[in-house]
């Protein structure tokens, strides 16, 4: 009839229906997270890859800078190494018009910091800031040591661990005099420092340090010999067994149970001097990062959060994966510039 509704009876869902349709989605998801999470996860290693192969390129330009010469690992003495109150920074003269920071010769500071310049970070290396805001005055030397110290580089992270670990320190600057006096470090006494830390470590060598000053030289860098008016330094010619078969830097092991606290050995970053929190060696094969709240660190060994393998720069650029489940004897021969031994990408990769 005209003006009349003709209304169909609309039938709700019933209790039983919803709940397929809930477990049919449940289902779905469930299928289709760890596609997403495995994506991910490729990306950040994609990322992570791209980073230590900047940090291979940048030691290769500090090489080509410096008539081959690497950079050190930074002053380090017995006891320091796994300390976790006291390292020694970067180190400055007073130069003109600017600070001038230490040569590879005569740098305390590690490694991360001697290759700011070849990172696009020649400003946080010279100090610029701190010059300005202390009228260009040698007082501020010690804010440019704790601005380096401080100052958070995506490049020296791995993005499976998650953002920046900043950690607020009590920390003591050691204070020392060089053979030929030009050293300015500055000595905190107890005061707060900020420090950046790193994901990636110089390959120290094979076979760890002794806790007794005893200090492995087979690595990658050397450690900065304070008491040698020129002291010897590393270079390329020194890799025997070629720079394609040895590891520059790696990933290093850490404990996540204190992945945002500081510990031993992910303590005073990237730019402080020879520690566990930034050089690692090849005592034992990589492993994967875990969780112990009970205590423990990183051991001085290398390790990642990627599954099953741990990523490496090696001398001539090169980012390879190392399997954790590597022979121990071959990693050792990767962590060694000296040893003679052969091997070939099928044995690690």
């Amino acid at each position: 009839m005209p003006g009349s509704t003709n209304l169909r009876a609309r039938r709700a869902f019933t209790l039983i229906e919803l709940l397929v349709v809930i477990s049919i989605i449940a289902l779905l998801i469930g299928l289709t997270l760890p596609a997403v999470q495995k994506v991910r996860e490729a990306g950040r290693r994609i990322q992570c890859t791209n980073n230590l192969r900047q940090l291979g390129v940048a030691v290769n330009n500090h090489a080509s800078t410096y008539n081959d010469q690497l950079p050190t690992t930074g002053f380090g003495s017995s006891g320091l190494f796994y300390s976790a109150s006291t390292f020694y920074p970067p180190t400055y003269d007073f130069g003109v018009g600017a600070y001038a920071p230490n040569g590879p010769r005569n740098q305390a500071g590690g490694w991360g910091f001697q290759l700011l310049p070849f990172l696009e970070q020649d400003n946080l290396w010279k100090g610029n800031d701190a010059y300005q805001a202390n009228g260009n005055t040698l007082a501020g030397i010690g804010q440019a040591q704790a601005n380096a110290i401080g100052f958070p580089l995506k490049v020296f992270q791995c993005p499976s661990r998650g953002s920046n670990r900043v950690f607020n320190l009590t920390a003591t600057y050691m204070s020392k005099t060089s053979p030929n006096g030009n050293y300015a470090i500055g000595a905190y006494g107890g005061s707060q420092v900020a420090a950046a830390q790193t994901d990636y470590a110089a390959n120290g060598g094979p076979n760890g340090f002794d806790g007794n000053g005893s200090f492995d030289v087979k690595g990658a860098f050397l450690f900065h010999d304070y008491t040698q008016t020129r002291p010897r330094l590393r270079k390329f010619a020194d890799y025997s067994d070629g720079v394609s078969n040895t590891i520059l830097i790696g990933e290093k092991l850490i404990n996540k149970a204190f992945l945002n606290q500081s510990q031993t050995d992910d303590w005073c970053g990237y730019a402080c001097g020879y520690h566990s929190s930034n050089v690692r060696f090849g005592a034992a094969a990589p492993q994967s990062d875990y969780t112990n709240s009970g205590g423990g660190n990183g051991q001085g060994l290398f390790g990642s959060s990627h599954t099953g393998v741990t990523l490496f720069v090696f001398g001539d650029g090169a980012v390879h994966r190392v399997r954790n489940s590597v022979d121990p004897l071959v990693f050792k021969s990767l962590c060694q510039i000296d040893d003679g031994r052969s091997v070939s990408d099928a044995d690690y990769e």
